[in-house]
């Protein structure tokens, strides 16, 4: 209960801080929510960041695959609702061509 409370406390922040700016509030909670979708991974990342040397290899690789496969998207789509532009590719290394 008291991690849905902080999430929601965050969200209800972030959106008030948002729309504050200027954004539409609709769009605010959307941004909110797609920053804070994925605490839990990047709980898993900071847990590499500070345990590395104790994590196996096997729970290394699931931590960093279950934040790309969740993360991303989350970011993308807070990128664009507040405006910041679409993913692109600026390490050309095929990131917005779906066939690769």
């Amino acid at each position: 209960m008291t991690e849905m409370l902080s999430r929601h406390i965050v969200q209800s922040k972030i959106a008030l801080a948002f729309a504050a700016s200027g954004v539409p509030i609709d769009t605010a909670r959307d941004i909110a929510f797609h920053i804070t979708d994925w605490r839990r991974d990047l709980e898993a990342m900071t847990k590499i960041w500070e345990q590395a040397d104790q994590l196996s290899d096997d729970e290394i690789t699931e931590l960093v695959y279950t934040f790309l496969v969740h993360v991303p998207e989350h970011v993308a789509a807070a990128a664009k609702l507040s405006d910041c532009g679409s993913v692109r590719d600026i390490f050309d290394v095929g990131v917005c061509n779906p066939d690769t």
